[in-house]
């Protein structure tokens, strides 16, 4: 199983963000340990987890609302099932919890949110997010 844990840690000026890495801390505090999301645990044990995927913004997405334009499958906590420009987004704290919605197939499934500064309602050739 995995953790996300928050450090606070000093290190001496002339350490390059990727050393951090490595054992290069002069002093260091954890101050926060929780569990990542379940299917950030199962990319992980899946081997099919990407860097950065455990902090990103998560959308909810439903085939079977959606009626095969991905245009009305997104989730909003606001308006329920609607267009993706409206869609909740959520980072991995406020999805901690998260009950996924009801759908028509009980199809809603997490979706890394890539498209965020894409317009893809312009592209109607796109085939799926």
């Amino acid at each position: 199983m995995a953790k996300i844990i928050t450090v606070h840690m000093i290190v001496d000026d002339d350490v390059q963000p990727e050393e951090l890495i490595r054992n290069v801390a002069i002093d260091y505090q954890i101050e926060n340990e929780s569990k990542p999301l379940s299917f950030i645990e199962d990319s992980i044990t899946n081997d099919t987890y990407v860097a950065g995927d455990a902090f990103g913004s998560y959308v909810i997405f439903s085939h079977s609302e959606d009626g095969g334009d991905f245009y009305n499958g997104w989730w909003s906590n606001e308006f329920g099932w609607t267009t993706y420009p409206l869609a909740t987004r959520f980072d991995f704290k406020g999805a901690d919890g998260f009950n996924l919605p009801r759908s028509r197939d009980n199809d809603a499934l997490w979706l890394r949110d890539t498209f965020s500064s894409f317009d893809f309602h312009s592209h109607p050739g796109l085939v799926q997010p």
